[in-house]
């Protein structure tokens, strides 16, 4: 009997460097025998995975991927055609990845968003190298970044799935991937009174726009300076001009927005006005405007009399006062950009000229009929010449409350008797009155 003593086959293999953890690594089989083929082969990866069994002819050669990084003692086992054995084991190290992560500040639609790298190289080697998609393709060449800290303005409102790769010294690399919101911008619009020199203007948020009960947050800036924070606020220039105003809002997704509107602030006009001085019941008085402004011209009148009547819209009105006395009369003017001024100005209005004469007074100092005064109502100017029974002037006044105390101008007493009288009065009604008569002086 001869026995034959074979040599045993040799198991040998090699393997792709460097490698990462999750990606394929490619084993190659190195094996020979001088005795036949190999048969089988057997690859234990030293993970506790199955093992690959490969039977001749199939190919040996096979691909692996180990779920994290270190350190695997790896065994090929080959069978011969004889059924002879060998193993060849070796350390297959496979190096970790780095760990991908990011944080992102901002969520409102045109306004930039900051995006943080938060990455850990997770062992040897540094983070190199980060790619980020932004999954924004409507932002052309701006939806990638190859930066580590970037910002990106979003085309627009929605959810965007946002991916970055983080990549270290050793090439290996990670991925996270967020959704980020980008909320749509508060809508805003303001509206306001009419802006006057020097009188307060009310500005308000318009509800028609503004999302009142979403809003946390106002900021008005009147452009001369001058802000507020108030929903609803006052405000009043000292200076006529243009102005730019704008009104900011917050709203409770923190977002904000602004509106802004050129508004001028006009210069009041100058109301005044002239009545005359001679007016007169049951005479129509004509009122004279002589109001101006200084940004444009009166577009408005409004006259109130002071009377009771209706008020009058006439630049240059006629009114007729039945009743003598005095009234209060105020202009309220418009002029450019609606801007008003208020003028007033208190009138007489006279009755009808009048003098009446008593006949007959006594001068004796006991206090009652002491002096010759009559009545006079609605006398512009007066003269009274007083005279004796030969016509001689003995006294003059032009006062009818003075009148005549009995004496003579040089202010000797005049006897007893019947004394002529002479009244040349004028009214404001422009008419004359001339009186003639006698007045009789007891003692």
């Amino acid at each position: 009997m001869i026995l034959t003593i074979m040599q045993l086959p040799t198991a040998f293999a090699s393997y792709e460097q460097p490698n990462c953890a999750n990606e394929v690594i490619r084993f190659s089989d190195l094996s020979f025998t001088l005795y036949g083929n190999i048969a089988q082969w057997i690859w234990n990866y030293g993970d506790n995975t199955p093992n690959d069994t490969i039977n001749f002819p199939n190919d040996p050669n096979l691909s692996h991927q180990y779920p994290m990084g270190g350190t695997y003692n790896t065994t090929l086992s080959v069978t011969n055609s004889y059924g002879c054995k060998d193993s060849y084991s070796f350390p297959v190290v496979v190096l970790p990845n780095p760990i991908a992560n990011y944080y992102f500040y901002g969520n409102c639609d045109g306004q930039i968003v900051n995006f943080v790298d938060a990455s850990f190289a997770n062992g040897p080697g540094n983070i190199v190298a980060w790619k980020w998609d932004f999954g924004d393709p409507a932002s052309g060449l701006n939806n990638s970044s190859s930066l580590a800290d970037p910002d990106h303005i979003f085309s627009q409102p929605g959810t965007f799935q946002v991916s970055m790769i983080a990549t270290n010294f050793n090439n290996c690399s990670d991925t996270m991937t967020k959704l980020v919101r980008i909320n749509p911008l508060p809508a805003v619009n303001f509206t306001h009174s009419q802006v006057c020199l020097g009188n307060p203007a009310n500005f308000n948020p318009d509800p028609a726009i503004v999302n009142i009960p979403f809003t946390t947050g106002w900021h008005w800036d009147f452009g001369d300076g001058f802000t507020s924070t108030q929903r609803n606020t006052i405000h009043q220039y000292e200076t006529a001009g243009q102005y730019l105003v704008a009104l900011t809002i917050n709203d409770s997704l923190g977002c904000s927005n602004s509106a802004s509107h050129l508004i001028i602030v006009n210069l009041l006009p100058i109301a005044h006005f002239d009545a005359g001085v001679s007016n007169c019941s049951g005479s129509e008085v004509t009122f004279s405007d002589n109001s101006y402004s200084p940004a444009g011209y009166i577009v408005r009148w409004i006259w109130n009399f002071g009377d009771g009547s209706t008020p009058s819209t006439d630049p240059n009105p006629e009114h007729l006062y039945p009743v003598a006395g005095t009234y209060t009369v105020v202009l309220t003017v418009n002029g450019g950009g609606n801007c008003s001024d208020t003028a007033m100005l208190i009138i007489t209005v006279h009755p009808p000229a009048l003098v009446e004469v008593p006949n007959v007074f006594t001068p004796n100092d006991d206090g009652m009929n002491d002096k010759f005064v009559f009545k006079a109502q609605g006398i512009k100017e007066l003269s009274c010449g007083i005279f004796d029974r030969w016509g001689k002037k003995i006294y003059e006044f032009t006062d009818a409350s003075q009148g005549w105390n009995g004496k003579t101008q040089a202010g000797a007493p005049s006897a007893p008797g019947v004394y002529y009288y002479l009244i040349v009065a004028k009214g404001f009604d422009k008419t004359t009155v001339e009186l003639t008569g006698t007045i009789t002086l007891l003692r």
